[in-house]
């Protein structure tokens, strides 16, 4: 594609663009991760479990699709944190067995059926109950044998699902409750080697979780090994709004990258605000910026950077 930049008019800076008539938010292509990419399919090899360690909006979940493709496998199944939920005991297990069910309810009853009878009533008190399993009879929760009843069902699933090596991803771990991270623990040192476990947290709320207690365990066992995401270079950060709208001007895009910090959903989150605010825009034949534009903070970024203070 052929991109041309001019300057238009007394008050614009015209960018003419040929092909992108829509900013393609979130962007189509990941930029600036090829050498993290890279660093964990290797590191995958040896380890079972990564985590990706970052600010708000860095790109790590980006950076777990990326791996994930790479791989050619699929993610087996997502288990997101959620601060409101922080006190409810496994709740991100919770969510993705959830959405396991949603997407495909016969198969994970035909798994489930799979399991021994006390590993069945051991998930009844996780998984949702109506037509799914007969319902315990015990109401009391056996740790060790929920434990091995998860890591059992997560590995006749991966074998039904995909044969090869598949992803188990559990999102914004730093909202995860104690029970959660025991399961977790224990699912490090069972899992089966074609199950890869990728795990993201934001190093800012980390401090005084209950996934910080087990950092020295896990690093004294070699369970596991992390990269932590930094901004992307000003370079990549063109290349960012490259691959949303096409070419940008030099000015317009060093004023984004300053104003973001390099960081990709800020630079989205911008441009979206520019295109709502009518400083950017698409008059027909090419992207518009307004000149002498001012940014002002998105509401987004806004709430984000006050949760970090």
């Amino acid at each position: 594609l052929k991109y041309q930049a001019k300057q238009q008019g007394k008050n614009r800076i015209g960018v003419k663009q040929e092909a992108i008539r829509v900013l393609r938010i979130p962007s189509p292509v990941t930029i600036g991760r090829d050498d993290e990419t890279n660093w964990c399919l290797a590191q995958l090899k040896d380890h079972n479990t990564i985590f990706i360690a970052g600010a708000v909006g860095i790109g790590k979940t980006r950076l777990v699709l990326e791996i994930k493709d790479r791989l050619n496998t699929q993610i087996l199944g997502r288990g997101n944190s959620y601060e409101a939920l922080s006190s409810v005991a496994f709740h991100p297990f919770r969510n993705m067995f959830n959405e396991l069910i949603n997407k495909d309810f016969v198969l994970v009853q035909q798994t489930v059926k799979r399991l021994v009878d006390v590993y069945q009533s051991e998930l009844a008190k996780l998984l949702p109950l109506e037509n799914l399993m007969q319902a315990s009879h015990t109401e009391e929760l056996d740790k060790y044998r929920l434990y091995h009843a998860v890591s059992e069902f997560i590995a006749k699933l991966s074998e039904t699902v995909y044969p090869g090596s598949t992803v188990l991803f559990l999102d914004d771990l730093h909202w995860a409750d104690r029970p959660s991270c025991e399961l977790l623990d224990f699912l490090m040192r069972s899992i089966k080697q074609n199950v890869k476990i990728l795990g993201t947290y934001r190093v800012e709320e980390i401090d005084n979780s209950p996934l910080s207690d087990y950092w020295g365990i896990w690093a004294r066992e070699r369970l596991h090994v992390q990269i932590a995401l930094t901004p992307l270079s000003e370079e990549q950060s063109n290349q960012l709004l490259e691959a949303i709208m096409g070419a940008v001007p030099t000015l317009a895009a060093k004023t984004i990258y300053q104003e973001s910090g390099g960081n990709p959903f800020f630079i989205e989150e911008i441009l979206t605000e520019f295109h709502r605010m009518r400083k950017l825009y698409w008059d027909g034949h090419e992207w518009v910026f307004m000149k002498g534009m001012t940014v002002s903070i998105p509401q987004t970024i806004e709430e984000t950077i006050k949760r970090k203070l």
